[in-house]
């Protein structure tokens, strides 16, 4: 299959591209599956999406784009693949170059549809790709250009700052749990981020119960396979990812 990837996408990458970026409602279907092929090309032919994505910036510029999508379908597609991406690429001889040049951009809109109430529904989503973000930071020496603790504290901040409701030691301290010395991971960075945006009136009532409708379902889809695990090493790997949730 990976032989086939840059037909494929040259084949129909682009011209959905262009039926989709005017707005966020016309042609659903064919944004939907768009995002969909990204997302199956990205987990299962990494390697050859990976090389054409480096000849073609669209890719990681549709994902963003679609990461702030009002249908729901498509905006949690896109972020899995992105997460799925940004995951994969770490671990990548190509690393280096592609935080350098996506790192910003990247963090920058995670950051914005984070502390959006439209998107609400989608936190788990959305900090598994900070928190995946934030181990990329971490691994970098400190002064590194883009990407390390000093470059990406002062992007952070700069976000941030744009929130009325936020002063600048709640700003600080959310940046240093992120990426300082003590910085939290996995279920904990999660709540984190739910109460900071409760706190400083990012949320209100209504994006509180989409967050929590959210993962009431994402429990009770965990309880449904757990019914099913009847194999213990499944039953691990079934606990292994809810407590990654």
């Amino acid at each position: 299959m990976s032989q086939y990837v840059t037909g494929i996408l040259d084949c129909c990458f682009e011209p959905t591209a262009q039926l989709i970026i005017s707005n966020h409602y016309d042609v659903l279907d064919h944004r939907a599956n768009l995002y969909l092929l990204l997302n199956e090309l990205c987990v299962h032919c990494f390697d050859a999406f990976l090389t054409y994505t480096g000849n073609n910036t669209g890719i990681v510029d549709s994902l963003l784009f679609a990461v702030q999508h009002t249908d729901s379908t498509v905006q949690l597609t896109s972020l899995e693949t992105l997460y799925i991406f940004i995951t994969n690429v770490s671990q990548s001889n190509m690393a280096d170059a592609f935080f350098t040049a996506y790192f910003e951009p990247i963090m920058t809109k995670i950051l914005i549809v984070t502390m959006d109430k439209l998107h609400a529904g989608a936190l788990n989503q959305q900090v598994q790709i900070l928190e995946a973000l934030f181990t990329v930071c971490r691994s970098r020496p400190w002064d590194l250009p883009a990407v390390g603790g000093a470059a990406v504290a002062n992007l952070m901040t700069s976000c941030l700052s744009q929130i009325a409701t936020l002063e600048p030691d709640q700003i600080n301290a959310f940046v240093g749990y992120s990426i300082g010395p003590n910085a939290i991971n996995g279920p904990v960075l999660q709540q984190m981020v739910h109460d900071f945006l409760i706190e400083v009136d990012v949320w209100g009532s209504a994006q509180e119960n989409a967050a929590i409708e959210e993962y009431e379902k994402k429990q009770l889809s965990s309880e449904m396979h757990g019914m099913q695990s009847y194999v213990p090493s499944y039953q691990a790997m079934a606990q292994r990812e809810r407590e990654m949730q």
